[in-house]
């Protein structure tokens, strides 16, 4: 499920944003060709060399809104080491990078900025918010640093969620909630080639469905993403191996390098889970190359590590396999 709706915390952070839909400005028609590429890192330069991937994680146990850097900060200690990647939340209109991807830069973490839609995705196709996008892919630029972007990660899931109903419209999207898989790659394809023209090319491009139904139609093509991702949680203690099976053998042919960007598991299985995570990634999942621990809850689910499971998360994080650091 979408990661606002499983987590509270997040739901709150993307309400604060929530302005009303409509045009941004910036015109309609085609962008322009883009320009060449600058000296900026590019995505050649963020996958991980054989043998190790990126750890990630996203924490919040208490729940605070806005997350303070201080949790990701405080779960670093009590695992003994910094994390390589970490997610951050945004709404359309929010501005970003800020605070959180600063305090990346000084760690040497890469950001994984989640940037919703909150308007719909013919609207973004059409031109309609060109001015607001190329601020973002400035602003990006500016930063410097590899980030990861992810706009409107889980896409394949239904909009008749909180927040996702201001995504959606009738008149472009499918049926019964489901956004439009032409619209939504249309909108990416636009905003991709904005980004070019700005010379963001330190802006990796992920496109991270659920891991929860078959995400196929949605997928913008090989020449516009960079990586792929899928979330996925174990909500019904089933073993490491199981939990990312079906998502796995969806994105695996694709033949980019996957990050699962969102996952946790429940407390009675934490330990047994995190020990057989390296062997099992090692042996069934070689096109990770990330893996982001969500440390949070929501209304009826936590994945908050329990006391009991610490020890064998400091054991799977200190494995040379989750070695692989941020250029």
């Amino acid at each position: 499920m979408l990661t606002f709706l499983r987590n509270g915390i997040i739901a709150a952070m993307l309400a604060g944003a929530i302005v009303a839909c409509g045009g941004g400005g910036g015109g309609s028609g085609a962008p322009a060709a883009p320009t060449a590429p600058s000296s900026l890192p590019t995505v050649q330069n963020v996958v991980p060399a054989a043998g190790s991937i990126y750890l990630g994680a996203f924490s919040n146990p208490t729940q605070v809104t806005p997350p303070p850097i201080a949790a990701l900060t405080a779960f670093e200690a009590q695992i003994g080491r910094t994390v390589a990647i970490t997610p951050h939340y945004y709404g359309f209109y929010d501005t970003f990078p800020g605070p959180y991807e600063a305090d990346d830069s000084v760690h040497n973490r890469m950001p994984i900025d989640s940037w919703d839609c909150e308007v719909p995705d013919a609207a973004i196709a059409a031109g309609n918010q060109d001015a607001l996008i190329r601020k973002r892919a400035d602003a990006l630029k500016e930063y410097g640093k590899p980030v990861m972007l992810r706009y409107m990660w889980e896409m394949n899931l239904p909009a008749n969620q909180f927040f996702r109903q201001l995504c959606y419209d009738p008149a472009t999207d499918s049926p019964n909630g489901i956004f439009s898989a032409t619209e939504f790659i249309a909108a990416w394809d636009r905003m991709r080639q904005i980004f070019l023209q700005e010379g963001a090319t330190n802006v990796i491009w992920l496109w991270n469905p659920s891991g929860s139904n078959d995400p196929l139609r949605y997928y913008p093509g090989p020449s516009e993403v960079d990586w792929i991702g899928f979330d996925k949680y174990d909500d019904t203690s089933t073993p490491f191996a199981e939990t990312y099976a079906q998502s796995y053998d969806w994105l695996a042919p694709l033949g980019k390098p996957i990050v699962v960007g969102e996952t946790g598991a429940a407390a009675a299985i934490q330990s047994t889970f995190f020990e057989s995570a390296v062997a099992t990634l090692k042996s069934q999942y070689p096109l990770v190359k990330g893996y982001v621990y969500f440390n949070s809850a929501g209304p009826t689910n936590s994945w908050v590590i329990a006391p009991s499971a610490l020890g064998a998360f400091k054991l799977m994080a200190a494995d040379p396999y989750f070695s692989a650091k941020v250029p």
